[in-house]
């Protein structure tokens, strides 16, 4: 699928803010890897689970969810959430306060949610492969886990100000598909999202139709 196709490391050709030499070019070539196998799926389904983790708060916190991603449409499923986009709009719906909440979608929002990772915008929007952790062993690294049979790839952002200071991606070597990825954020907490993909998976249309149960209240927040 096109847009599918411009995963991960297309960033390379259209970064004119991001000189090629500021990405490590190891890192660069495992993204590309990633990239060339991506860009033969025409969707992709992902069931993920998240667990945010702040020790200083005592915060260990964990979920299901599952992301469905064709083209430019997107929709997650989460705990009492339904998140739908057409690429133009986001519909997000929470089923205890039984309100829909529209917002036009956009591309420079700074969170990484479960889909982000597999759109075509996601890496062409100030991000420096900074390096590819080699050595898991190393305390500089921040892995947490010994990878299996995976590349890590430590990413940076150029915005300072994200409330994030790097996330690290995982690839698997064999597969060249994305299997977790860990966020530092700047408040301490990491949030850790691993998935399991499963490529050209059959995604019918109403699955990016926005419509919810009758009696929903509707808060339209596009300008």
């Amino acid at each position: 699928m096109k847009y599918l196709a411009y995963l991960l490391a297309i960033t390379l050709l259209y970064l004119p803010q991001i000189t090629f030499a500021q990405h490590d070019p190891e890192a660069s070539q495992v993204l590309f890897a990633s990239y060339n196998r991506y860009k033969t799926f025409q969707n992709v389904k992902i069931q993920f689970t998240q667990r945010t983790v702040n020790k200083s708060r005592n915060l260990d916190k964990k979920f299901n969810g599952t992301a469905y991603v064709k083209g430019k449409q997107h929709r997650i499923e989460l705990p009492g959430q339904k998140v739908i986009s057409d690429g133009t709009n986001i519909w997000t719906y929470r089923s205890k306060q039984k309100k829909v909440f529209i917002k036009t979608y956009d591309p420079d929002d700074p969170s990484l949610t479960p889909d982000k990772i597999f759109r075509e915008d996601f890496l062409t929007r100030g991000l420096i492969f900074n390096k590819l952790i080699k050595n898991a062993n190393d305390p500089s690294s921040d892995v947490s886990e010994k990878p299996q049979n995976e590349d890590i790839v430590e990413i940076v952002p150029t915005n300072k100000r994200r409330a994030y200071s790097k996330f690290h991606l995982y690839i698997n070597r064999s597969n060249k598909l994305v299997s977790k990825w860990v966020v530092f954020m700047k408040n301490g907490s990491t949030i850790t999202y691993k998935v399991q993909l499963f490529p050209n998976s059959y995604i019918p249309s109403k699955h990016f139709e926005a419509k919810f149960p009758r009696g929903t209240k509707v808060v339209d927040l596009r300008r």
